[in-house]
């Protein structure tokens, strides 16, 4: 993706809680059936934003209101149809755990981390979490470790640290005190179920070439050692990635790992290690699950292409961000990989796109940036034509 990029540096700041609207339930006086959207009461949403999406009994309640008011019923008899389904699937689930008495996001987690050992014990446990991973399903079947909000720090089946809320300071300084380049995990970070990745995927023809590419810098984020053989200055290398917003975590690969590592992985030394923080469950857009280890790493990028005599970085602080390591190369038989951006672009830097500006993605990190020097076009959506040979 082409990328344009200007302004003086900035932080992002929390997201806000979400919270629900209040429930109530919409009447349809006539009782006359309402498929046409512009006869729908005002206000009304299809996507039920007053219920949790996980809430499946509510979710179902609400499709049998909806049909018995004769509000969209064709609509939510299909709905009804699929959560019926997929409550169905969760029921059988739960069933195995009912002497626990488990919630359904301690479950979902237990049957990740089960899915999980059972893949690292058949293919090789290299970073040697598997005792991590025995103590902590021992602690949620127990009832010692909830999904409450709390973060646990793992060290070969022993928690060494605990925390109320995830802060890298924290996770830097019981990583390195434990020495967490094998048997280190952190749990408590994302939602029980797998995360997504590469839910959207940017294609572009040969005559796009390098629209949806964005230049990142890495580095491991290591304290410098004092080892008359290790490096003295940590590498810094600027990688391409796919700007690919359905994607949490940014996703690198085993040979990008290596370089970040420097000359010395070639001698054996090894430093900078990564700092490992377990492994995490993806959901592909195919519904596909795998597992994939995480490490962390920090990332800026240039406020200018690759060249330019003058680049800055468009932050004056390395930004820590969780990195998915892909056991693959970063080219294959078939040509490049794609490492993918993940969202942290998005919560760090102000990013705006344009109609009819083939695809660029404009960067800054302050607010007017985007609006000076005329950066954005001066473009009408309703003058755009419709896109060719695109996706």
């Amino acid at each position: 993706m082409n990328t344009h990029k200007a302004g003086a540096p900035t932080s992002s700041g929390p997201e806000r809680p979400h919270s629900r609207p209040q429930r109530r339930r919409w009447t349809n006086p006539n009782n006359q059936s309402l498929n046409d959207w512009a006869l729908l009461p005002e206000g009304w949403n299809i996507d039920e934003p007053d219920l949790d999406p996980q809430d499946l009994g509510a979710q179902i309640q609400r499709c049998k209101e909806r049909i018995e008011d004769n509000i969209m019923p064709y609509i939510f008899k299909i709905r009804l149809k699929v959560l019926e389904d997929a409550k169905a699937s969760r029921d059988l689930i739960m069933a195995q755990y009912q002497e626990q008495g488990l919630s359904w996001d301690v479950i979902q987690r237990l049957e990740s981390l089960k899915a999980l050992r059972e893949e690292l014990t058949a293919n090789g446990d290299v970073f040697e979490e598997l005792p991590n991973i025995e103590s902590i399903i021992e602690a949620y079947g127990s009832g010692a470790l909830k999904m409450d909000g709390q973060i646990t720090y793992w060290s070969y089946g022993r928690v060494v640290y605990r925390s109320h809320s995830f802060e890298w300071d924290e996770f830097k300084l019981a990583n390195r005190t434990h020495q967490g380049y094998k048997g280190f995990w952190v749990e408590g970070r994302g939602d029980p179920g797998p995360s997504s990745v590469n839910s959207y995927k940017a294609i572009c023809s040969a005559d796009n070439d390098g629209q949806y590419v964005i230049p990142l810098v890495l580095r491991l984020g290591q304290e410098l050692m004092q080892d008359k053989n290790a490096m003295k200055t940590e590498p810094e290398i600027e990688f391409d990635f796919i700007d690919d917003t359905g994607c949490g975590p940014l996703k690198i690969y085993t040979d990008d790992v290596a370089m970040l590592q420097g000359p010395n992985a070639a001698d054996g030394i090894h430093w900078p290690w990564p700092q490992l923080m377990g492994y995490e469950s993806m959901k592909s857009a195919d519904g596909s699950v795998s597992y994939i280890l995480a490490i962390m790493v920090e990332v800026n990028m240039y406020d200018a292409p690759r060249g330019h005599p003058n680049r800055q970085f468009m932050i004056p602080s390395w930004v820590p961000v969780v990195a998915l390591v892909d056991p693959a190369k970063s080219v294959g038989p078939v040509g490049p990989n794609e490492r993918l951006s993940g969202r942290w672009m998005r919560y760090s830097l102000f990013t705006a796109t344009a109609p009819g500006s083939q695809q660029r993605l404009f960067i800054s990190s302050t607010k007017t940036g985007l609006t000076e020097k005329d950066m954005l076009p001066k473009v009408d959506a309703k003058d755009i034509k419709p896109m060719r040979n695109r996706t």
